[in-house]
């Protein structure tokens, strides 16, 4: 049992050297700005009640996992379009006052949608801000149904 355990060991030191010769060891990125300890504590708790179901798959299990997600789901969009929309508030008030933070601001938004997080934001009639998907889609829509009519 030793010997196995040493060669496991052994395997697992040369994948290890090796992937690190060939692909360069990307740090860690921290979460978000949006990102707090109740995004955390629902997310671990979902991860307990999905484990559970994994184990024993029940009925009552999986309807336990679905509501932990769909709460976990909710405080994390809420979170994060709660950040969203403060941000782009202060990126609006930087480019009334005319200060150069604000071309600092929106690169930040660019280069998130350069790393492939294409990110669709815009505003409803009412001057609220969709961040939604179908939501912009459906703006889009309902605009160029009315400049184009």
């Amino acid at each position: 049992m030793e010997n196995v355990e040493q060669d496991w060991q052994n395997i697992k030191a040369a994948i290890l050297e090796a992937a690190k010769e060939t692909m360069q060891m990307q740090p860690n990125t921290a979460y978000k700005e949006w990102w707090d300890e109740e995004c955390r504590k629902a997310i671990e708790e979902k991860n307990i009640v999905r484990k559970k179901c994994l184990q024993r798959r029940t009925r009552a299990t999986q309807e336990e996992y679905d509501e932990k997600k769909c709460v976990a789901t909710k405080i994390c969009r809420n979170k994060k379009k709660h950040w969203l929309n403060d941000r782009i508030r202060r990126i609006e008030e930087a480019h009334t006052r005319n200060e150069t933070k604000f071309y600092k601001d929106i690169k930040m938004f660019r280069q998130a949608e350069q790393a492939g997080m294409l990110l669709l934001v815009c505003k409803d009639d009412k001057g609220n801000i969709l961040i939604e998907k179908q939501q912009v889609l459906e703006r889009w829509k309902h605009y160029f149904s009315e400049a184009l009519n």
